[in-house]
Order: structure tokens, then C-alpha cells, then sequence
């Protein structure tokens, strides 16, 4: 069976990762640039004359998603470099 590891126990399933997804990355929020995309739509709302309380809800919402997308856009950028031929004895 697909879903069974060498044991044959069953594994649970991945929604969305096997066929139409070639990586685990793949929702606007697990990418910097998702993050990024989700701030300035909250930014773009909180300026359509919303109440205040609304406004500031949305603030926080878009100042959450820019702290998310630093590291995780350190993190990009971390696995684009080329990793080390091997182990290196020193």
C-alpha cells in the first residue's frame, strides 16, 4: 500500500503534497514573499476607512506578517547557497 512505511504501518496523508505541490513550501505564508504579500493587503485594507479598532487590528496583523517573513526570508536565502563538497576534516 502507497500510504504504509516499511513496516507497514500507515502513514498519515499529506493534504496537497503529493501530485500538484513539488515542494512543502508551498502556501503564500511559508514564504517570505507569501508574508510579505499578506502585509500589504492587510496594510491596503486598514486604509479603506475602517473603524479604528479594525484599523489597528489590521495594523498588528500586517507588523506579525513582516516579523514572519524576515526569517524566513534568511532562511531562503541560507538554502539558495551551495552547499560544501562533502565533510570537511579539519
Amino acid at each position: 500500500m502507497q500510504n504504509e512505511d516499511p513496516k507497514g504501518r500507515r502513514r498519515p496523508r499529506i493534504v496537497g503534497i503529493e501530485g500538484k505541490r513539488p515542494h512543502l513550501m508551498s502556501d503564500p505564508e511559508d514564504n517570505a514573499k507569501g508574508c510579505r504579500e499578506r502585509a500589504e493587503a492587510d496594510l491596503r485594507r486598514a486604509a479603506e476607512g475602517l473603524p479604528v479598532n479594525a484599523r489597528r487590528v489590521l495594523e498588528k496583523s500586517a507588523r506579525s506578517w513582516l516579523a514572519k517573513a524576515e526569517p524566513l526570508e534568511r532562511l531562503e536565502k541560507s538554502f539558495a547557497k551551495p552547499c560544501p563538497e562533502g565533510p570537511q576534516d579539519d
